[in-house]
């Protein structure tokens, strides 16, 4: 026992200290995901099972990480080679390299499990989410992204839908079966049994890794899981505004909270003296938003047109029928505007609406409107690279 102890002592140490590292990875992940308000409306709609998700995902981080450092020959044959500690005991640590990565890859696997579990029941949560029983603040969060500069934070956008088909229409759950598979054929061909019997089965599938890791860093720009941005932490009072819904948007310290990841987007903003200018382009528009509609991408294209000159009749006419679906001069479901954009009013609402995006500009009109709007784009540009920039481009005529 005493000289299992002496010759094991290092292989132990090394063991636990692995170990260690994804107990400590995992715990400290866990609680993170708990406790961060960034995550507190997440929660509200999947409960522990977020922690679960995200805690296995930095274990399987870590570990693929160390995964094919035991088997890279010219690595190990390196430190067998080129370091003094390398000697002794150091030396059979190295001889050991395969079985550590046959560990690691059982921590894969395990972790794995764990994490396909938790978003499995994840988006069971999140289309409970959108049914009327779910509760009170669950709905309320679960329509967010339903109107025009809201974010959502629910990628489950109704209920009468198939979750398969939700999952498999995402860059996460595509990426993520695929992963699966490889992994499934990658340990499976492992199996001693099978091994023996078809060790080119067991090559060729192992060399599948590299669709692994490709398909692993794909996945990781999937975000099924959205966190509320440190911009509207700061206005927006979540310990205090999840228990009262009835004053979101309608007191400064519940404006309707933003969730990172935003879908791409277009503001369009035409103004324009007389209606007659906007008959030309109103049908094309038209066209766009019937699109859009069918191709459920409602929020995608937002226009703002601006009339800036009237006469009392076209107002009276105006003011008669502005509670009709679709605007009196255009047809078009978007409301036309009378006067000019108070331009800061506008940056100022979509760098709220887009936290840490770059956002580009262009413009065709008058240079006057083009120095103005390229003092908005340096004004409302944060000086944090990691916030909102705003890209002027400009054509004058």
């Amino acid at each position: 026992m005493g000289c299992w102890i002496l010759n094991e002592s290092l292989s132990v140490v090394l063991l636990l200290s692995w170990l260690g590292g994804n107990f400590y990875l995992f715990i400290d992940t866990f609680h993170w995901y708990e406790e961060e308000d960034a995550f507190l409306y997440t929660r509200v709609i999947l409960g522990s099972a977020l922690a679960w998700a995200r805690a296995s995902a930095v274990c399987l981080n870590y570990n693929c990480m160390l995964i094919l450092l035991p088997i890279s020959r010219n690595f190990v044959s390196f430190l067998r080679g080129t370091i003094t500690c390398c000697g002794g005991p150091w030396k059979k640590q190295l001889d050991k390299s395969l079985k550590f990565h046959k560990l690691v890859a059982y921590a894969i696997a395990i972790n794995a499990t764990i994490h396909i579990v938790a978003h499995v029941v994840n988006m069971e949560r999140y289309h409970i989410g959108q049914s009327k029983d779910a509760g009170e603040l669950p709905n309320r969060l679960s329509y967010l992204g339903n109107n025009p500069n809201e974010s959502y934070l629910n990628p489950i956008r109704k209920y009468d839908t198939n979750i398969i088909t939700e999952v498999l229409t995402t860059t996460a759950g595509v990426t993520g079966l695929v992963i699966s598979v490889v992994l499934i054929l990658i340990m499976t061909s492992s199996i001693e049994i099978i091994r023996q019997a078809s060790y080119e089965l067991f090559w060729y599938l192992h060399h599948t890794f590299i669709i692994f890791f490709i398909v692993l860093v794909i996945h990781g720009t999937g975000q099924i899981v959205r966190s509320q941005t440190l911009e509207s932490l700061m206005l927006h009072n979540v310990t205090y505004c999840k228990d009262h819904l009835t004053e979101w948007e309608e007191t400064i310290q519940c404006p309707l909270p933003q969730f990172s990841g935003n879908k791409p987007s277009v503001y369009f903003y035409w103004i324009c003296r007389a209606p007659c200018a906007f008959e030309w382009f109103a049908d094309l528009l038209f066209l766009l938003e019937t699109q859009m509609t069918e191709k459920g991408k409602t929020n995608f294209l937002s226009y703002h047109i601006f009339l800036t000159g009237w006469d009392e009749n076209q107002a009276a006419h105006i003011a008669l029928h502005w509670d009709e679906n679709t605007d009196i001069i255009t047809g078009l479901k978007q409301k036309t505007f009378y006067g000019r954009p108070n331009w800061n009013n506008e940056f100022r609402q979509l760098a709220y609406n887009h936290p840490s995006s770059n956002i580009g500009v262009f413009f065709c009109g008058p240079k006057a409107l083009s120095k103005t709007l390229q003092k908005m784009c340096g004004l409302y540009s944060s000086a944090d690279p990691k916030g909102v920039r705003f890209n002027y481009n400009k054509e004058n005529f």
